[in-house]
């Protein structure tokens, strides 16, 4: 694995940090986050996942941390794009294997593959990551409101979310973060 590679694919990876999350592009929230600084997040969180749930904590965190990747080139792509989930999952795909083209084959492979699994949602990784992936939206959200003093204004995100997370201790977390701002909310 040669450096120019790896350098190569760093360079192309670090455009993610200046990729803001369309979300909250559409609120006008001043300075939001990146793509990188969510996926950030979600790795962290991953750390404090059980880790007797029957997935892999390791393949969990491998999958927050690229999840997005593919942004880095085509942005980040929403319901509010008016492009379908087939479009943005292809696109995606297509935009992972250009990132991905200096590596070695092996790695290329399996971060290509963990993107490909995270957008499958049939394991058990995939389904805590878009669990983390939802659960990280909306501790931002919450924040946001926090930070402008301005309670219930991002209800939007809590209601795209409302029943959707599946892994126990996510949705305990959840169930915490409802109640906080609901406390703040009244």
């Amino acid at each position: 694995m040669s450096g120019s590679s790896i350098l190569r694919f760093l360079i192309t990876c670090g455009k993610i940090k200046r990729t803001v999350r369309t979300g909250w592009t559409r609120y006008g929230i001043e300075h939001p986050e990146s793509v990188a600084e969510h996926m950030y997040r979600m790795a962290l969180i991953s750390t404090l996942l059980p880790k007797t749930e029957g997935f892999s904590v390791d393949k969990v965190m491998k999958m927050a941390i690229i999840h997005d990747l593919a942004e880095c080139i085509v942005g980040d792509l929403t319901p509010y794009c008016g492009v379908s989930v087939e479009e943005k999952h292809a696109q995606e795909e297509a935009a992972m294997q250009s990132i991905c083209e200096p590596l070695p084959a092996d790695i290329r492979v399996e971060l290509v593959d963990l993107l490909k699994e995270y957008d499958a949602q049939l394991t058990p990784e995939a389904i805590v990551c878009k669990d983390l992936d939802k659960f990280e939206m909306i501790l931002q959200a919450f924040e946001y409101e926090t930070q402008a003093e301005h309670p219930g204004w991002l209800e939007e995100f809590f209601q795209s979310t409302e029943n959707v997370f599946k892994t126990p201790c996510v949705k305990e977390w959840v169930t915490a973060l409802r109640e906080a701002r609901s406390k703040s909310t009244h």
